[in-house]
């Protein structure tokens, strides 16, 4: 489910609404461009991942053995939105 996107305030309501429970932490990822979209700077932190080959590989693997995708492996999936792999 896709909590921050324009006009959707989920996240923001979420965080606000269980901000004062202990021991309620939250983690979520967000594209570069709709880190605007939270409200609250101030107690959120932010950690920048770069996603290259080797833990794109390993977000994969671990999603193909929970049987949460079935897409192709990355490099023939990217060979195939480049159009070398028709």
């Amino acid at each position: 489910m896709r909590l921050v996107r324009p006009g959707n305030d989920l996240w923001n309501v979420l965080v606000r609404e269980l901000r004062g429970l202990p021991a309620v932490y939250f983690l979520g990822s967000v594209r570069q461009e709709d880190v605007n979209l939270i409200s609250n700077h101030s107690d959120t932190e932010f950690v920048a991942v770069t996603l290259g080959k080797d833990l794109a590989e390993t977000v994969w693997q671990k999603l193909l053995s929970e049987k949460q995708t079935n897409m192709a492996p990355l490099a023939r999936a990217l060979r195939t939105i480049a159009g070398f792999d028709a």
